[in-house]
């Protein structure tokens, strides 16, 4: 329950480095996925406890330097409860912040005010598919000069492994928009991702795998940028 600063002058320049600077994050509404708008500003995915001791996702936006935080922007009004598990990427370039979800078939695109541009609905939008099935993955979702990337299941959360035993499922594709939300392509790896990053200066994607002998590997992107 506390964010942790890491000068990185200091962590190269000393490999024992430890910090000392923290902040002590507010127990009922805590933010764990987020991105800074600038030295003091951080916006992105919070966690609001609930009295009856359940909880939902929320955008917010957190003041490090006053440990404000406060809920931010559009909620999609069908996107509450466990539907409200999401993901979070900004572009400071394009005025841009992303949300994806995991529950239901849906990406979000708001300015960086908070106003709604624009619900990209997938296909099963609106169906009844209970609770086992899941879209958007923890892998994430990343803005790439002028596209939106983001690990993309559709299928079941939680799956038998080769021994019959439950594990949570991983997605080994991801969908790529352009920046106002057209449909690019599909990017099949098949390999199975937990984390993924852009590499701007060379226009590839690094990804962890789960299920390579050498976890860690990249591919160009090859997207035509503006």
């Amino acid at each position: 329950m506390v964010l942790w600063k890491f000068p990185l002058d200091s962590i190269l320049n000393n490999n024992q480095f430890k910090p000392s600077e923290k902040i002590a994050l507010n127990p009922s509404l805590f933010i764990n996925r987020y991105n800074f708008l600038n030295d003091s500003i951080a916006l992105g995915k919070a966690v609001s406890i609930d009295s009856n001791n359940s909880f939902e996702v929320k955008t917010a936006m957190l003041n490090v330097n006053t440990n404000v935080i406060a809920e931010f922007g559009y909620e999609h009004p069908d996107a509450s409860g466990k539907k409200s598990n999401s993901y979070f990427a900004l572009s400071k370039k394009h005025n841009i912040y992303v949300c994806t979800y995991t529950r239901c078939d849906l990406m979000t695109i708001c300015d960086l005010s908070g106003n709604l541009k624009l619900n990209i609905l997938g296909p099963d939008w609106g169906k009844s598919k209970g609770d086992e099935k899941e879209y958007f993955s923890p892998a994430g979702v990343e803005i790439a000069n002028d596209f939106i990337i983001a690990a993309y299941l559709d299928a079941a959360g939680v799956i038998m492994d080769k021994n019959q035993r439950l594990t949570g499922n991983l997605p080994t594709k991801f969908l790529v928009f352009d920046i106002n939300g057209n449909y690019i392509q599909t990017i099949e790896t098949g390999h199975k991702i937990i984390r993924f990053c852009i590499d701007k200066e060379n226009d590839r994607v690094i990804a962890y795998f789960n299920d390579r002998l050498n976890p860690l590997g990249y591919f160009n992107l090859n997207l035509q940028t503006k």
